[in-house]
């Protein structure tokens, strides 16, 4: 039997990475449903006779419903996850790792964004000192993790969850 891993400080400053992808991908589904709703309704439009209902357009339309339900849960579970590692990141007890992780794990920027943002909070660092400070933060997550888990252990993924 396989124990299962501790989840860690990095997974759950990623899950909120992993939970933006996840909700990009419904959309992007559920653009494509409503598309082709659109070209089957525009194939089948008021000019064509007969009657009955349409199985195949009927098909697609219950598919982007299901499709707009599991785009708002997943909508939801990102705000949520969004919500939650902000939250831990405010346990971070120095100002610039709290910066750093806020700039990259909630805002979700690219390491040249979170270069630049920086700068706007006064911090200028080279691009070498960003990734040492980066790691520092990193460090001082992974302290403060375990006790914040204890508090909110719904922050650990089960089962049933989206991820």
């Amino acid at each position: 039997m396989e124990e299962k891993k501790p989840y860690t400080a990095d997974e759950f400053l990623r899950s909120v990475r992993e939970a933006r992808v996840e909700t990009r991908r419904c959309e992007f589904r559920l653009e494509e449903l409503r598309a082709q709703c659109e070209k089957v309704t525009a194939s089948y439009g008021p000019l064509m006779p007969g009657g009955g209902g349409d199985d195949h357009k009927d098909g697609l339309l219950a598919a982007a419903a299901e499709q707009a339900g599991e785009l708002n849960e997943r909508r939801v579970y990102y705000l949520r996850r969004q919500w939650l590692v902000e939250q831990f990141i405010t346990r971070v007890p120095e100002p610039k790792h709290r910066v750093i992780l806020r700039l990259r794990y909630v805002d979700l920027l690219r390491w040249d964004g979170v270069l630049s943002g920086m700068q706007e909070y006064g911090l200028y660092y080279s691009e070498r000192g960003m990734f040492k400070l980066h790691g520092e933060a990193l460090a001082e997550a992974r302290r403060c993790f375990p006790m914040w888990v204890e508090q909110h252990p719904e922050v650990i993924p089960d089962s049933d969850t989206k991820e």
